[in-house]
């Protein structure tokens, strides 16, 4: 049976949302961000507010007194990409430069929240023009102006923000009301969970056949375009290259969150398993903090010097970190997305164990839900199997593929279409699992979260 929102999550979003909309509009603004996070990091089954949404943008639009120039035609712009933050690591970033890259030219891009100045060096590479929206101490409304000014120049927004930056997405809804023509492009890389953006977004782009079936709780009005996580597959590997042997180093790496255990899954079995058949090998896992992600401590103390753990590394330096391994396992419980793959097509045996949230990539045919059968795969997968599987990631991951259904979507009015194989419904927890710092009503949330969250939330208050 398909899990259902729990009735007192709802009654306290009914409440929070009857709050924001008596508040005034910067602060209602504040307080649908702080909702956004909420909804963000924990998984209730609660994946959009089109109704605040379109709330905010009727409420400022109504009350519209800033001064908005839509420039003539001729001088526009053609195509802008917007994103939240910007980072060194991990795979969302990456994924919104190159579809940048499958312009014949050079895009702009506005970035909402403060970044490195090494960040605005990198991404020169890929964009023509860099606006920098948090570039003045701008008030909450001076924001949303400044947002809305830059992004009527443009007459296609590609958006790439982070769920809950509810301020790029009222900006672009402001924009559809003054500027009709323009078009808004929704690049949906965090699609396992809650976002903004789902009222105003003319076309939605997919990446995951996990991502579609939550996607079909999110009230949607825009066409649906699967994208495909875009990977380099140029890379010519022998069937040769993909074997193990005791003494080899293995390898994963991902975000810190991805390996935290959550409703007793968790990948220290797997980790403990290998080290303890693989009695030669060493394991290495990139993008821990041995200081906060205390679910690596125990089983680090006992393979001590056999478990490496290390932090985040900038893409360039992870490639060159991870050329020696000749195993990778994916991050659990939640999968790494473009790593595994990646990791496949630069010559390595790839395996894990299955998750909730699958159909990111054909090589999930190489997971398996327990850990016997995990190192039993490892002896067994067969040649064949690895040259049929490079193929399916060709069509789904390649360059060239992705390339054409973003293009065609953005020029052509052409949505491609997923397989989807999944019969997984969306995961659904009863109560709320974080507690973001800045959380507010406290005393309302309670009853609806569980004491480990409030207890870490002391914590955190505590150390603020």
């Amino acid at each position: 049976m398909q899990p259902t929102v729990n009735p007192k999550i709802i009654e306290f979003i009914d409440y929070y949302k009857a709050e924001i909309y008596q508040l005034p509009i910067d602060k209602a603004l504040e307080q649908a961000e702080q909702l956004g996070l909420l909804l963000r990091v924990n998984e209730v089954g609660i994946y959009s507010l089109n109704d605040v949404e379109l709330f905010l943008i009727d409420k400022i639009f109504t009350d519209l007194q800033f001064e908005h120039d839509v420039a003539n035609k001729t001088t526009h712009d053609e195509v802008i990409f917007i994103a939240t933050e910007l980072y060194h690591t991990g795979g969302h970033t990456r994924l919104m430069e190159r579809l940048a890259t499958f312009l014949d030219f050079k895009p702009d891009l506005l970035i909402t929240k403060k970044p490195q100045a090494s960040i605005i060096e990198r991404e020169n590479v890929f964009f023509s023009k860099i606006h920098d929206g948090s570039d003045g101490d701008y008030s909450v409304m001076e924001k949303i102006a400044f947002l809305l000014k830059v992004v009527l120049q443009y007459d296609i927004v590609v958006i790439n923000t982070h769920p809950e930056d509810i301020y790029s997405i009222v900006a672009c809804g402001l924009a559809k009301r003054i500027k009709r023509d323009i078009k808004i492009h929704f690049v949906n890389h965090a699609d396992h969970t809650f976002s903004y953006g789902s009222s105003i977004s003319d076309v939605w782009y997919e990446i995951s056949d996990y991502g579609v079936a939550v996607d079909a709780k999110r009230g949607l009005k825009a066409k649906k375009c699967f994208l495909g996580i875009p990977i380099d597959t140029s890379k010519q590997n022998s069937e040769s290259s993909y074997k193990f042997e005791n003494g080899d180093l293995i390898l994963s790496a991902a975000s810190a969150g991805k390996y935290k255990p959550n409703n007793q899954k968790s990948i220290m079995p797997l980790v403990s398993a290998l080290l303890d058949k693989y009695d030669m090998s060493t394991f290495q896992i990139i993008g821990v903090n041995v200081f906060t992600n205390y679910w690596w401590w125990a089983i680090k103390l006992k393979y001590w010097n056999r478990l490496t753990l290390c932090k985040s590394l900038p893409y360039e330096e992870y490639i060159k970190a991870t050329s020696a391994a000749k195993l990778y396992i994916d991050s659990h419980p939640f999968p790494g997305g473009t790593a595994f793959a990646e990791q496949f097509l630069q010559g390595r045996l790839c395996v894990g164990l299955k998750t909730t949230y699958t159909g990111y990539t054909p090589l999930e045919v190489f997971k398996k839900e327990c850990v016997d059968d995990v190192l039993e795969e490892i002896n067994f997968i067969s040649d064949k199997s690895i040259v049929e599987v490079k193929k399916q990631i060709e069509s789904i991951h390649s360059f060239a593929s992705v390339k054409v259904r973003f293009l065609d979507a953005i020029f052509k009015n052409k949505y491609a279409r997923g397989c989807v194989h999944t019969t997984n419904h969306p995961k659904i927890n009863k109560k709320f699992e974080i507690i973001p710092v800045g959380a507010s009503k406290i005393s309302k949330i309670i009853r609806i979260t569980t004491i480990k969250a409030l207890f870490s939330l002391c914590i955190k208050k505590s150390f603020k």
